[in-house]
């Protein structure tokens, strides 16, 4: 079996990967050696009362944007399910809503769930700054081999 993690941002992030992923040489690797693949998706929610300015709203305020964030996680990550069947139907699939800063929930769940490969999506800049900073944090510490897809 082989385990693959998908941090996904949002739902344009997820076509970007879904699409990257249908051209990469992975389904036709499964069905020549018969191996399992295993996706891992995995959203990360950013409470608004960290690292925000929103922390300066009222607190009903600010749970009921985070209720909300969380909400539209649990939406996006079974869109997602659905996209990754479509082209990968004989693969199981697990999914993870995490709550807290990006790069630091992603890197911990990275560590948790031992992939044999990331896959994130990234609004890559140009120049020596081509990653962001969730992308270049988590290329900096995993060990793992990473594919980095643009999001357009």
């Amino acid at each position: 079996m082989q385990k693959i993690f998908l941090a996904i941002e949002d739902g344009k992030c997820m076509d970007a990967i879904v699409a990257f992923l249908r051209h990469y040489p992975l389904a036709e690797h499964q069905h020549e050696s018969g191996d399992t693949l295993h996706f891992v998706l995995a959203h990360v929610v950013k409470d608004p009362r960290i690292t925000s300015y929103m922390s300066a709203l009222p607190s009903q305020m600010t749970e009921q944007i985070f209720e909300d964030r969380k909400k539209a996680g649990i939406t996006l990550l079974g869109d997602s399910v659905i996209k990754l069947r479509s082209v990968f139907a004989d693969s199981t699939i697990d999914t993870l809503l995490l709550e807290g800063i990006p790069k630091v929930e992603l890197m911990g769940a990275i560590a948790d769930n031992k992939p044999d490969r990331i896959v994130l999506g990234s609004h890559m800049k140009r120049g020596i700054k081509a990653l962001g900073s969730v992308s270049q944090a988590i290329a900096n510490s995993a060990s793992q081999n990473i594919m980095v897809v643009p999001i357009k």
